[in-house]
């Protein structure tokens, strides 16, 4: 089965030679590829990332429009790809040495595999807190109750099933491996868990970055909502929308406390605000 590593990457000039190292370290037995899909980089990411050649089998770069984001990358990337399978792994984390093989494995009987995430190589105790463990190694996550999703940061699935699905959408920005994973079922694919094919994920390392974050993925829920709706997704039971709402005012004094509570109230704070402005964009009510 071969294989196309695709790394979407925007001044990942920092994190970008461990990720390439930890593919060099592959034991991958097939025959395999790196395409990294530059988002206009300004920061060095390409000539670091050049420096690999020689010690993966083949590394190639490809030009993506700037700034349309990671989705529209990954689909440059696609396009660009020769294996049967294209794997997909983020600039600013780390792969474990049976990825690959891990990834390959699963798609002997399934359309779609999407591996597990580690969390504490590459974060600090406190920032584990403030986003929470949530992408666990035993199972794939299954965000609002609907169908289970592979992450896009360690992901691998049929170039031709990817392209039936037309690949990847861009309109949303974020939460496209939601959409996709689901997108994916509804049309009758199959999406299997790797365990195996582990990612060292990297957090947001800062209090602000976290919060943005936060912000924009709960703001895409209404758009989940809104286009899955007619499939059996249903909105969050009031009980849980009383609690997201209730903490920030009752855990006010966590500003003023450790860095770890301060980080879980913004985190929290900025989903909540992040659901009412989806809500409004989409006109649709997912508070």
């Amino acid at each position: 089965m071969s294989v196309t590593v695709v790394i979407p990457a925007r001044n990942a000039g920092a994190f970008i030679g461990e990720q390439l190292g930890a593919l060099a370290a592959q034991d991958y037995e097939g025959t395999w590829e790196v395409v990294i899909a530059d988002d206009g980089s300004t920061d060095g990411t390409l000539a670091l990332a050049r420096q690999w050649a020689d010690r993966l089998p083949a590394l190639r770069i490809v030009d993506c429009s700037p700034g349309r984001g990671a989705g529209h990358a990954r689909n440059v990337g696609a396009k660009a790809a020769h294996g049967e399978v294209i794997a997909y792994c983020d600039a600013d984390d780390v792969v474990d040495k049976r990825w690959l093989r891990g990834l390959a494995a699963a798609l002997a009987s399934c359309d779609i595999a999407g591996g597990a995430l580690e969390h504490r190589l590459l974060n600090d105790p406190a920032i584990r807190r403030w986003r929470g463990e949530e992408y666990a190694a035993i199972e794939l996550p299954r965000p609002m109750n609907f169908l289970p999703f592979a992450v896009s940061c360690n992901v691998a699935v049929r170039a031709d099933v990817l392209a039936g699905l037309g690949g990847w959408r861009t309109a949303n920005r974020v939460c496209e491996d939601i959409e996709l994973s689901w997108r994916a079922q509804l049309a009758g694919y199959r999406l299997a868990f790797a365990p195996d094919a582990v990612v060292h994920y990297r957090h947001r390392q800062s209090m602000t970055a976290l919060a943005k974050q936060a912000f924009r993925f709960s703001r895409e829920e209404a758009y989940l909502y809104k286009q899955f709706r007619s499939y059996g997704i249903r909105r969050r039971p009031a009980r849980v929308v009383a609690r997201s709402y209730l903490y920030p005012l009752t855990r006010l004094p966590y500003l003023v406390a450790s860095p770890s509570r301060r980080g879980l109230w913004l985190a929290v704070a900025s989903e909540t605000a992040g659901r009412l402005a989806g809500s409004a964009r989409e006109a649709v009510l997912y508070p």
